[in-house]
This record gives structure tokens, C-alpha cells and sequence, in this order.
């Protein structure tokens, strides 16, 4: 994990979180928020790392690839979400989403986070930020919907009666997601079977009769979907 500066130049702009900003804008309220970028490897996980070095965080997805995930009193994972550029991670009052329901970010491809001090949003004394810190709290308010809808989602995914119409669901989502019928899912088989409340052998072996039906393709994390769109 390394901790830089927030980028100076003007393609680093997260659109969805300052949509309606200018540059100027958005680096005049990252600064006012005290942002900096952190990176990720591989398998660390965010929630813990974010919140230690900042405790009223506000983590947001630059790059890179993870997924959310809910434990057990075993340690045992249950994948709740996956983790795109572009999602808000957590918006946190001071304590960890682990430390309130055993939740954190696992880091699946090398990442990078913006943090910001939410802090600082909520006891605005800057009078001249507060237009633009309130415009930054209603796109806040729109990820976080987002994320709640994609929660939702994710049961209606988890509802279906067999494993094929699980899978086709999942499918569907990230197509829907993504909004094309190739793409890379950021997880591992193990990954997407613990997504789908399944084993791995089980996933497998579904996802090879749907290569055969000719309604899938795939090597390893990149599909192609064959079949029309729901």
C-alpha cells in the first residue's frame, strides 16, 4: 500500500464523483477535503487501510479492480459486490465497515483510491466552499444509491431457482454494467463462485455447458456473452 498526492493533471478527474465540476472545481474541493490517493496490490483490503489513516473517510474507486465481502465468526467470505472504477467504497463516520458488520474491500487488481476527509464536508466553515461542497454531497447521495440498488440487485441474482439462471443473471449484470457483451470480470472462478453461493467445481462446470450451448465464451475473467440481452 503507498500513499501519494491527488494528481495535478486534468485526466485524473473522477467524472461520476464531481459530475457538473470543472477542473478547477474539483481540485479546489479536493483539496478542501484533504484528498490523496492510495494504492493497492492485489488481495490487501481497503477498509481497514482507509479508515486507519483516515477515520471519517470517503474511499472511492479510481482504478483497478475489487469486491466487496462479508465474514463469518470462521473467517468464511460471502462476496456481496464487485468493485468498479468509478464506485463509491465507503462512506465512513470514524469506524471501519469490519468493525461494524465484518465487512471490508478485497483488492483484486492493483488499485488506487481517492480518500477524502468527510469530516471537513460536514462542518463546512469555508462559506465560499459550500455551494460547491454541497453539489459534491447530491453526487454523494447518487453513488451511494447506486451501491444500494446494486446490493438489491445482487439478490435478485442469488434468487434463481437453479445454478444456470444464477449464472445467466450474473452474466446479464455486468453486461448491463459494463454496457457491452464482452468484458472482464475482476474476479477469480473461487471469486465468482462465493459471489454465487455455489463451489467452484459447480460454477465451473455449468459455465462449460454454457460454452458448449454456445451461449457463452470465455477464457479465464474475460467473457463474451452469445446470448441476447435481457
Amino acid at each position: 500500500m503507498n500513499t501519494s498526492s491527488w494528481p495535478m493533471v486534468q485526466d485524473g478527474s473522477p467524472d461520476r464523483l464531481f459530475e457538473g465540476f470543472t477542473w478547477e472545481e474539483t481540485q479546489a474541493v479536493v483539496e478542501y477535503l484533504e484528498g490523496h490517493v492510495i494504492s493497492f496490490e492485489r488481495g490487501e483490503h481497503i477498509g481497514k487501510a482507509v479508515s486507519v489513516h483516515m477515520p471519517h473517510t470517503l474511499a472511492y474507486l479510481l482504478s483497478g479492480g475489487a469486491f466487496m465481502a462479508k465474514y463469518d465468526t470462521q473467517g468464511n467470505q460471502s462476496i456481496l459486490d464487485i468493485v468498479t472504477p468509478g464506485y463509491l467504497i465507503s462512506y465512513c463516520d470514524g469506524r471501519s465497515n469490519s468493525d461494524i458488520h465484518n465487512l471490508d474491500t478485497v483488492v483484486t487488481a492493483a488499485a488506487e483510491v481517492l480518500c477524502l476527509n468527510v469530516e471537513r464536508l460536514w462542518f463546512a466553515e469555508d462559506e465560499a466552499m459550500r455551494p460547491l461542497l454541497t453539489k459534491f454531497s447530491r453526487n454523494v447521495a447518487c453513488l451511494l444509491a447506486e451501491r444500494n440498488q446494486r446490493l438489491l440487485e445482487k439478490l435478485d441474482i442469488i434468487s434463481g431457482h437453479s445454478l444456470r439462471e444464477k449464472v445467466l443473471a450474473f452474466l446479464n449484470a455486468q453486461r448491463r454494467s459494463y454496457r457491452r457483451d464482452t468484458f472482464d470480470i475482476p474476479m477469480n472462478r473461487q471469486e465468482i463462485a462465493d459471489y454465487l453461493y455455489t463451489n467452484r467445481s459447480a460454477l465451473s462446470r455449468e459455465l462449460g455447458l454454457l460454452r458448449e450451448q454456445g451461449l457463452v465464451d470465455f477464457h479465464k475473467s474475460h467473457f463474451t456473452l452469445l446470448f441476447p440481452a435481457e
